[in-house]
C-alpha cells in the first residue's frame, strides 16, 4: 500500500545514517625512522682518528706567550741623540739665548744714530769735508772775482759770501741725513739678522743630537723586523697543527657522501576523521531525509494518495 510508504523511507534513512558514519579517528602511515647510523667510508678512517686525537693533544697543551721582550728598546745612536739633545738644551741653547740678546741689543743701540758714537764720527767727517770745500773753494772764488772788479769789501762781496757759506751748510745737512738714514737702515737690517741666526744656530747646536736619532730610528727598525720575525716563528708552531686538523676536518666533509646512512622502521599517527557522523545523528537525520523524500514525491503526484 502506497499510504506505508513514507514511513518505510523514513526508516530505511535511519537505517542507512547510523551505518554510514564510519570510524571516528583514522591511522596515517609515515616514514619516521627509529634509528639512524652513518658509516664512514673505510678510507676515511684514519683521518677521523687523527682529528680526534690532534684535537684532543692540542686540547691540552696550553700556548705560552713569547718568551722574549716584546717590543725594541732604544739603540745605541738613538740614546746618544737623546744625550746630545739634552745637553744642547740645557747648555748650548741657553748660552746662544744670552748671546743672541747680547747681540741684539747691540745693534739696538747701532740703531739709535744719534747716540752712535760711529755716526757721529761720520758727522764730523762730513763738517769737515765741507768746510774744507768752502774755504779752499768756494771762498777763494769769490774773493778772486770781487779783487777783479775792485769790490773787495763791499756789500755785494759779503752777501757772496754769506751766500756760499748757506750753500755749505746746506750741503753739510744734506750729507748727515743721508748719513744717519744710511746707519738706520743697516742698524735695523743688522737687528733683524741677529733675531734671524738664532733659530740657526739653535737649529745648528740641536743637529748633531738629530742625526743620531735619525740613524736610531733606522737602526730600530731592523730590530723591529727582526723581532717580528721572531715572534712569528715562535707562534707558529703552535698554530700551524691546528690549522692541519682543519685541513684534515675539510677534506672529511668532502669525503662524507661516501659513507653510508642506515636506519629502519616506520611510525603512524592517528587522527580525527573528517567523514566521520555519530550513529545517532546520522539516523535522525536519515530518517528525516526520507520523510523529505516522500513528500516531495507526493506533492509531485508520483504517490497520489495512501490506500
Amino acid at each position: 500500500m502506497i499510504g506505508f510508504l513514507g514511513p518505510a523511507l523514513s526508516a530505511v534513512g535511519a537505517v542507512a545514517g547510523a551505518l554510514g558514519g564510519g570510524s571516528p579517528t583514522q591511522t596515517t602511515t609515515s616514514d619516521n625512522r627509529t634509528w639512524s647510523q652513518y658509516t664512514p667510508n673505510p678510507a676515511t678512517l684514519p683521518l677521523y682518528g687523527m682529528l680526534a686525537g690532534g684535537a684532543t693533544q692540542l686540547g691540552q697543551t696550553p700556548t705560552p706567550y713569547f718568551p722574549g721582550q716584546g717590543y725594541v728598546s732604544p739603540s745605541a745612536p738613538t740614546q746618544y741623540g737623546v744625550n746630545q739633545g739634552m745637553a744642547a738644551i740645557q747648555n748650548q741653547l741657553p748660552w746662544l739665548n744670552n748671546v743672541a740678546g747680547q747681540n741684539y741689543g747691540f745693534l739696538s743701540n747701532a740703531a739709535d744714530v744719534a747716540n752712535n758714537p760711529y755716526v757721529q764720527g761720520q758727522l764730523g767727517v762730513n763738517a769737515q769735508q765741507v768746510g774744507q770745500q768752502l774755504r779752499e773753494q768756494w771762498l777763494p772764488q769769490i774773493n778772486a772775482g770781487a779783487q777783479q772788479v775792485n769790490a773787495l769789501g763791499s756789500t755785494r762781496h759779503g752777501v757772496a759770501q754769506a751766500q756760499a757759506a748757506e750753500r755749505a751748510a746746506q750741503q753739510l745737512s744734506n750729507a748727515n741725513a743721508s748719513t744717519m738714514l744710511t746707519a738706520y737702515g743697516q742698524g735695523l737690517n743688522a737687528q733683524q739678522g741677529a733675531l734671524g741666526q738664532l733659530g740657526n744656530l739653535q737649529q745648528a747646536a740641536l743637529a748633531p743630537s738629530q742625526a743620531a736619532l735619525g740613524l736610531g730610528r733606522s737602526v730600530e727598525g731592523y730590530q723591529g723586523a727582526a723581532l717580528q720575525d721572531a715572534m712569528n716563528r715562535f707562534g707558529y708552531q703552535y698554530q700551524e697543527p691546528w690549522s692541519r686538523l682543519g685541513q684534515v676536518q675539510g677534506t672529511l666533509g668532502a669525503f662524507q657522501n661516501l659513507g653510508t646512512t642506515q636506519g629502519y622502521g616506520q611510525g603512524s599517527s592517528t587522527a580525527p576523521n573528517p567523514n566521520y557522523v555519530n550513529p545517532i545523528q546520522g539516523a535522525l537525520g536519515g530518517a528525516l531525509s526520507g520523510l523529505s523524500i516522500y513528500q516531495q514525491g507526493k506533492n509531485a503526484g508520483i504517490w497520489p494518495g495512501t490506500y
